[in-house]
């Protein structure tokens, strides 16, 4: 998909089963439920910017977290998969900084106040 390196989209999993990152455009948050390899998200709220260059990429981003079954971790790289075990969305661990990905903060866990 065109667009989806350099997109900014990132995820965290923090230890008390909330999930907060960006999806390419907008920061979201959220639960999710983790029981061995099994992996859900629920009650998932985000911002509501356009971002003209890469909301396709957030479209697919928020619709794929929707399919997702169980997780994979190995090393440095998380395989997010579908029932069927095939990887919808994958993650690689980076040391360093990207200068347009915000660090994620206390305030990402918050609700932004323009959520409905």
């Amino acid at each position: 998909m065109q667009g989806v390196v350099g997109a900014g989209a990132y995820m965290v999993l923090g230890p008390d089963m909330r999930v907060h990152g960006r999806g390419g455009c907008n920061r979201f948050f959220g639960a999710y439920f983790m029981d061995g390899d099994a992996l859900s998200f629920g009650n998932i709220a985000s911002t509501r910017m356009y971002c003209f260059e890469t909301m396709h990429v957030e479209d697919a981003f928020f619709q794929a977290m929707g399919l997702i079954t169980s997780r994979n971790l190995e090393e440095s790289v998380l395989e997010l998969r579908s029932s069927d075990g095939s990887t919808i969305l994958r993650f690689e661990e980076y040391d360093e900084v990207v200068s347009d990905m915000p660090s994620p903060t206390e305030k990402d866990d918050q609700p932004p106040s323009n959520v409905e």
